[in-house]
């Protein structure tokens, strides 16, 4: 993944979360299907959580 294909996706992740979140859901659930599960811990952690915990 490239960094502005890494942007472009953490991008569109936060828009999805943010909707529930905005609608008022206070635990959201998001799961990676296939053999890579560390690679989408650390996405989610570098790109996409501290997005979101910015508001």
């Amino acid at each position: 993944m490239t960094p502005s294909s890494a942007a472009t996706t953490s991008t569109a992740h936060v828009a999805a979360v943010r909707e529930y979140l905005d609608a008022g859901y206070d635990e959201v659930y998001v799961n990676q299907i296939g053999p890579r599960q560390q690679d989408f811990f650390d996405f989610y952690g570098k790109e996409v959580l501290p997005r979101l915990r910015q508001g």
